[in-house]
């Protein structure tokens, strides 16, 4: 009967020991997706996660070790870089692509010494490159970064960032200087650029291919509304794959007339269009544009704009 059987199988069940489930008992596959997420919620500021991840167990570090992708981010934003430690790290990636941010902090005083030293450290990686980020570093380091990266054909690169470097710096004046990266290489797949206070007319004119454009504080606009959307018109017509659009220019514009006297301009790929003017010239700006796949019309705020019909 059902309970004679029931009784049958009791004492089996009894010496089967119960053991609870353990996070080490988890697939790799699952663990992965675990520190990944975990990781990325913080948009990757515990820079030293694969270092805490590493030290928790034998089993753990095991995984992060053999882990590229926890191993391709290089922040150089201490006063002494830490190449001995970004060389191990760069070992550990073996072949996948790497991220490299380079901040003011190691060049206030032995400036030259530690750029030559990072950019040595690079240099033999380098075709792996996949992002560039050089924020408030003196002009002529600036220099010596982009020169020597001048000639490489730098295939895995997708974003670009460059912020301006200290203003008593750059002399002569900023609109003065062009700023021309990979002038003698390329970057075919370069996809997302963000300018701040650095001249961006060379970069739409080489890289036609971005997907995204961000401006900032830019002098090569003038100080009023129309302006700006003559600058729009201009990006568009050059870059026909651009979907995000940023531009805060350096000074508020003035107003914009509500008829700016410009033909539209059509562009089909754009999805965002965020510009630093008040609503009703924003409004003005996009009423010179036909832009079929426009999802998002914003301030550089993140407001939205909306555009009476």
């Amino acid at each position: 009967t059902k309970s004679t059987d029931n009784l049958h199988m009791q004492p089996e069940a009894v010496s089967t020991p119960y053991r609870t489930s353990h996070v080490l008992d988890l697939p790799y596959d699952i663990l992965y997706l675990i520190f990944t997420s975990v990781w990325s919620e913080t948009g990757q500021k515990q820079h030293n996660f694969p270092i805490l991840l590493s030290h928790v167990c034998r089993l753990w570090r095991q995984y992060a070790l053999d882990t590229p992708g926890f191993w391709t981010l290089l922040k150089f934003k201490n006063p002494i870089p830490e190449i001995e430690k970004y060389r191990t790290w760069l070992e550990r990636s073996k072949d996948a692509p790497f991220d490299l941010e380079i901040g003011w902090q190691p060049f206030v005083g032995a400036s030259m010494k530690h750029v030559k030293a990072i950019m040595g450290l690079v240099f033999p990686h380098v075709h792996r490159l996949r992002s560039l980020q050089v924020s408030d570093v003196p002009f002529k380091i600036r220099q010596v970064i982009f020169d020597r990266l001048n000639s490489i054909q730098l295939l895995s690169l997708e974003t670009l960032r460059v912020k301006r470097g200290w203003a008593t710096d750059e002399k002569p004046d900023l609109t003065g200087r062009k700023f021309k990266p990979f002038r003698r290489g390329d970057a075919a797949n370069l996809k997302h650029v963000v300018l701040e206070e650095i001249p961006y007319d060379y970069i739409i004119h080489r890289f036609k291919n971005l997907k995204t454009l961000s401006i900032t504080n830019t002098t090569s606009v003038g100080d009023s509304g129309r302006d700006i959307a003559k600058m729009v018109q201009g990006i568009l017509s050059l870059l026909p794959d651009l979907r995000i659009l940023r531009i805060d220019p350096e000074h508020s514009p003035g107003s914009c007339p509500k008829d700016p006297t410009l033909p539209p301009t059509t562009h089909t790929s754009l999805e965002e269009l965020s510009l630093e003017a008040p609503d009703s010239d924003i409004a003005v700006i996009a009423c010179t544009l036909r832009l079929p796949s426009l999802r998002r019309l914003c301030n550089t705020s993140g407001k939205e704009v909306r555009i009476d019909p």
